[in-house]
């Protein structure tokens, strides 16, 4: 019973963080320095993107998608980025 209610309220919350995401603002901030003000509302911890479970695997892998853009671009010497 505790575990049905604890997934339970887990699903209400929304989904699971990512580490992509995370990478990602860690990133981009690092390469360019104020650059993550409007990400972070989307992609920070309390992120629109954390709403629910099919936002959070969207959001995933839009961030694994743009930290490689970063990477390829300011970020390749940046070691945040690496």
């Amino acid at each position: 019973m505790r575990r049905a209610l604890t997934l339970l309220l887990a699903a209400a919350c929304g989904g699971p963080r990512s580490a992509e995401c995370d990478r990602y603002l860690a990133c981009a901030e690092a390469a360019a320095p104020l650059s993550t003000r409007n990400q972070a509302a989307t992609y920070g911890p309390n992120g629109t993107c954390w709403a629910n479970e099919s936002d959070a695997a969207a959001c995933a892998e839009l961030c694994e998608q743009a930290l490689l853009a970063v990477r390829a671009d300011a970020g390749r010497t940046t070691p945040q980025c690496q």
